[in-house]
Parts: C-alpha cells; sequence; structure tokens
C-alpha cells in the first residue's frame, strides 16, 4: 500500500504468471495516476532486466580474456623453466650412473668368477712338486685365465702363450704363481671397484632427488597451464551459449502489454438490473401462487 501526498491510496499486486511473466496490477481512485504508475514501473524493471544481462555478459566477456591471457601466460612460464631446466641433462648423467654402478657390479661378479676357476685349478695342481712340468692343456688353461681377465679371448693365442712358455720350462711353480698374481691382481681390481660404489650410490641418489624435485616443478607449471586452459575452454562455451540465448530470445524481455486509461468512467447497467429485477419478481409471484395452493389444500377437512 502506497499513500500519495494527497492521501489517496494506491494497491500495487504483483504476481508471476506462469515461469515466464509477471503481472502488475495497480488500483487507485485516478485511472490515468494507476496507468502511469504500472508503466513506469515495468520501464524501470525492464531496464534494469537488460542491464544486468548486458552486464553479465560483460563480465562473462573479460573473465574469458582475463583466463586465456592467465593461460597464454602459464604456457609461456611452462616452457621457459623447461628450456633453463636441467631435466634432460640430469636424465642423462643419471642414466650413466646407474649403467656405471651396473657394469662395476658385473666386473665384480666376473672377477669372482675368474677368481673360483683360478682356485679349481690351483686344486688341480696340488699335489704336484714345485719342478714337475706342466702339460700343454694347463698351460692353455692359465693362458684362458689370463685373458677372460683382460676380454682378450683366443684360442690362436692362447697357443702361441702355451708354447711359449712350455719352451721356458712350464713347471708347477711357475703356474702357481702365474695362477696366484691372476687371483691377486682380481681381488685387487675387486677392492677398486667395490671403494667406487659408495660414491656412485651416493651420486645416483643425489641425482634422482634432484630430478624428481624438477620434475615435480614442471608438473606444477603444467598442472597451472591446464587449470587455466580448462577455465578458458568452459568460460568461452558459456559465453557462446549466452550470445545464442539472448539472440534467440530477443533477450527475454519485454513489456507484453502497457497499461492504459479507460476511456469512460464505468457506470451502472440499467437494461441488465431491469432484466434481473424482472426474473425475480416473477420467480417471486410464481413461488407464492404454489404456496397459496399448497396452503389451500391443507386446509380442506378430510
Amino acid at each position: 500500500m502506497l499513500e500519495l501526498s494527497k492521501g489517496e491510496p494506491i494497491d500495487m499486486d504483483v504476481a508471476l504468471q506462469g515461469r515466464t511473466q509477471l503481472r502488475l496490477q495497480i488500483t487507485a481512485g485516478d485511472p490515468d495516476l494507476a496507468a502511469l504508475i504500472a508503466n513506469a514501473w515495468a520501464e524501470i524493471v525492464l531496464k534494469g532486466m537488460l542491464g544486468t544481462w548486458d552486464h553479465s555478459r560483460q563480465v562473462l566477456e573479460t573473465e574469458v580474456q582475463n583466463t586465456k591471457e592467465a593461460w597464454v601466460n602459464a604456457q609461456s612460464a611452462l616452457e621457459d623453466y623447461i628450456s633453463l631446466s636441467q631435466v634432460e641433462v640430469i636424465t642423462m648423467k643419471l642414466s650413466t650412473a646407474k649403467n656405471n654402478l651396473q657394469n662395476s657390479m658385473n666386473k665384480i661378479g666376473q672377477n669372482q668368477l675368474l677368481i673360483s676357476d683360478a682356485l679349481a685349478f690351483l686344486a688341480q695342481i696340488e699335489d704336484f712338486n714345485a719342478g714337475d712340468p706342466l702339460s700343454t692343456g694347463s698351460a692353455l688353461s692359465i693362458v684362458a685365465l689370463q685373458q677372460r681377465a683382460t676380454g682378450a679371448i683366443s684360442g690362436t693365442q692362447f697357443q702361441l702363450q702355451g708354447e711359449e712358455l712350455l719352451g721356458q720350462g712350464f713347471t708347477a711353480a711357475v703356474g702357481r704363481e702365474n695362477i696366484l698374481n691372476l687371483i691377486s691382481a682380481l681381488e685387487d681390481q675387486n677392492v677398486e671397484i667395490e671403494a667406487e660404489l659408495p660414491d656412485l650410490e651416493i651420486s645416483i641418489s643425489s641425482l634422482s632427488v634432484f630430478l624428481e624435485s624438477e620434475k615435480s616443478k614442471v608438473e606444477i607449471f603444467t598442472q597451472e597451464r591446464d587449470l587455466y586452459r580448462t577455465s578458458y575452454q568452459e568460460l568461452t562455451t558459456q559465453l557462446e551459449k549466452t550470445k545464442v540465448t539472448q539472440v534467440q530470445e530477443g533477450k527475454s524481455a519485454l513489456i507484453s502489454a502497457y497499461a492504459v486509461v479507460p476511456r469512460g468512467k464505468g457506470g451502472p447497467n440499467t437494461i441488465i438490473i431491469t432484466a434481473l429485477a424482472g426474473m425475480a419478481g416473477l420467480m417471486i409471484v410464481v413461488g407464492s401462487v404454489f404456496f397459496v395452493e399448497w396452503w389451500n389444500k391443507e386446509e380442506e377437512p378430510v
């Protein structure tokens, strides 16, 4: 209920019709004033709705632009970090360190196998006297062990070196000396290799930690880039849907009918009132006739 300065009351009734229409009803003593208020209210509401839609679209367009810039910046930051990071270098160093460690372990295993074979050969000539000559086969076995230790395996070289050893008087004492020297060299080599293993393991551990740290940073940059890209795509889709909806529905807001002032004041309809009165009188007369007839019948003697 609104009160005007001159004290004239005005009733306003706003109701939602269906899902898409608002109905405003103004009741006032002055119909011109009622129509003016209704139309002014409709114009204000319409302007507010259209302004809200335009503002929402502008805000969405701004968000799309800002998100796109953030996506581009995140992509540039990722590329810059990758170009300056040492992921590839550290990966190569780590791979080399792991290969060196594996080669060292393999070398220790090969040396242990040679030592086992050398000890087995010593056991074969254990009962020989120092001056006893060794056979050509024994000489070739020693040469084969030596060649396995150096990595040069050739049957021809075995035979030549074996013949040279035999020519120099290859006795059991000489054979033992060669085998013991071989075992000593292999054991010394294993000691040297084993001394290097801790440094290799520490290097591998450090490189692994550093590589994971670098990869983690790259992943953070990647996730940030992907987040902005996804947001940009979603906002772009939302903006396109908004544009299509506004075009299809004409922004979905309009005044369907303005309030109009009646051309003349309303008054009593004489014809209708007279007709209704006549019908009411006729019904009373007919009712009275039926009542009198019924009453007379009741008064007659049985």
